[in-house]
């Protein structure tokens, strides 16, 4: 291992927990073991009882086909009989999706065939033929799948899917993924409440609550958050809180109804405060639209179970909304995520998306793959979002997928209800600081940006769907059309228009282009409607 990679690793392992550490350890020896484990657990498992309901829930879309295909990530692939439970050929994300069993809560799927392939991934599983799929992350959402497609079907449960579902959940309880934390752990805590509920097992459920407890605390910022700073996350968490809302108030007699309640409330609030006014979210951070539940839809299903939005304030989570009547704007001034699991954050410290009516005009570059590849480094690189970029590097040193080492701090300087200054420090190690206001008025949206130092490169990045047209390029300002707007830049030194993608979905890339305004210590954008 050479220097720079030693002093990256060190980097990145400095801001984890002790916890973390431990804990990662103690999972890289007892992973060998989990099969013996699960089969010791089913072995001793008993228990015939079972105390399911009815409960709400938000239909799959449909990802398999009884006659013989499933598609994860847009990406499909033809099965004879069963799927091939351990299948890596579309790497671990896509092995976790087939895994997670979502697909027996598609609209009109065959309850038959749902217990079928239960039965068959059982067999799988046990002859050590799909090994990932014992992984705490698809164990749990494959708990909360099984036991919501079998609450509607109850007449399919007998002893052995009992034994097998509380099996996996004694795995569950184990192995809770203290070694990753953050969206993981609290789901794994979610699953196991839902799971000791409804499979009356005491001691998985009594583990779950005392974790469920701690994880709301932490995970959940006071503007309603979660901390992970992903409007994609956020809503899959609430969601799957939403499901366990309604078994946790029809059996648990601890008091944490209320408390989850409280929660929750926030949470949507949350939502309700981070949407355009279409309905939709902006893609900061992993966002991938069709990988999570309509916000309309959990809010509708939110107010069947008497649960609606706290009115809050958008402040802990960094983001800010500006909106006068011709368009929306949303500014990122937070942190990157939490500095020990920043794993589905971007380098885009003060960067903007923005919607004129139903129109993306400035974009996020988004997601399209979780694999370690160039296409993921791109898409996670200061040089893929609306924000400033020097020297060619990131403002956070992203790499390998899902780590983060040199990362700067947000400091807000400024704020008032239609502007917010604020620069970050994701550049001191090279000596520079990047300031950056944004301001709304009645008719324009305006950026200054300042650097502090003098980098061989300073650019200001912004991305488009519709490409802009140049109007003019004189010595004081450059002027481009878009979309019946007008984009000026005071100050730029030269500029340069590239195509580019942003992600339409996983493995699915749509072009657009980025325009980069070139400056050295100031530059001022506006943007603003064309006269007449």
């Amino acid at each position: 291992m050479n220097f720079s990679k030693t002093t990256r690793l060190f980097d990145t392992i400095v801001h984890l927990k002790k916890r973390q550490i431990a804990y990662r350890l103690k999972y890289i020896f007892f992973k060998k073991k989990r099969l013996s484990i699960l089969k010791k657990h089913l072995l001793t498992n008993t228990s015939q009882k079972v105390s399911l309901h009815n409960i709400q829930f938000l239909p799959e879309k449909s990802s398999l086909d009884q006659l013989g295909s499933v598609c994860f990530l847009n990406q499909t692939q033809e099965f004879t009989g069963f799927p091939n439970w351990g299948q890596m050929n579309y790497g671990l994300l896509w092995n976790y999706k087939l895994n997670y069993f979502s697909f027996l809560l598609q609209e009109n799927f065959n309850p038959e065939f749902g217990k079928v392939l239960i039965l068959n991934h059982k067999q799988t599983v046990l002859s050590g033929s799909a090994p990932e799929s014992l992984d705490p992350y698809p164990v749990s959402l494959r708990l909360i799948n099984c036991l919501v497609f079998l609450s509607l079907h109850p007449n399919l449960l007998n002893e052995e899917l009992t034994i097998w579902l509380n099996a996996q959940a004694r795995l569950l309880a184990d192995f809770p993924e203290y070694h990753v934390d953050g969206n993981h752990l609290l789901e794994n805590a979610i699953a196991l409440v839902f799971s000791g509920l409804l499979l009356e097992d005491s001691k998985v459920a009594d583990q779950g609550f005392a974790l469920l407890g701690k994880t709301l605390k932490e995970q959940y910022l006071e503007d309603g958050a979660h901390f992970e700073l992903c409007p994609m996350y956020h809503i899959l968490l609430t969601y799957r809180l939403l499901l366990l809302y309604q078994v946790v108030k029809r059996i648990s007699m601890n008091g944490f109804e209320p408390i989850l309640k409280k929660s929750l409330e926030k949470q949507l609030g949350w939502i309700t405060a981070m949407q355009f006014d279409d309905g939709s979210l902006p893609e900061f951070n992993d966002y991938i639209e069709e990988e999570h539940p309509l916000p309309e839809k959990v809010l509708k299903l939110a107010a069947d179970l008497n649960i609606y939005p706290y009115p809050v304030k958008l402040k802990d989570s960094g983001y800010r909304k500006f909106t006068n009547s011709l368009f929306e704007v949303f500014v990122d001034v937070g942190k990157i995520g939490p500095d020990f699991i920043p794993g589905h954050s971007h380098a885009d410290q003060l960067s903007f998306v923005l919607k004129a009516g139903e129109k993306k005009v400035f974009l996020d570059t988004g997601t399209t793959t979780y694999a370690d590849t160039p296409d993921r480094m791109f898409e996670k690189s200061t040089a893929a979002h609306n924000t400033v970029f020097l020297d060619q590097t990131s403002s956070a040193e992203v790499w390998g997928g899902f780590r983060v080492a040199k990362r700067g701090k947000v400091v807000i300087t400024n704020e008032t209800p239609f502007s917010i200054s604020a620069y970050h420090t994701g550049y001191k190690h090279l000596g520079y600081r990047h300031s950056r206001t944004f301001k709304i008025s009645a008719d324009r949206f305006e950026i200054i940006d300042k650097i502090k130092g003098q980098p061989l490169s300073c650019e200001a990045k912004f991305v488009f769907e519709t490409s802009p047209v140049l109007a003019n390029n004189l010595s004081e300002e450059l002027h481009f059309e878009i979309l019946g707007f007008t984009l000026q830049f005071k100050n730029a030194t030269s500029f340069s228009l590239k195509e580019s993608w942003y992600g339409g979905g996983f493995s699915i890339k749509k072009p657009c282009s980025i325009l980069i305004v070139n400056f050295s210590e100031e530059l001022f954008t506006s943007f603003q409607k064309l006269a007449g």
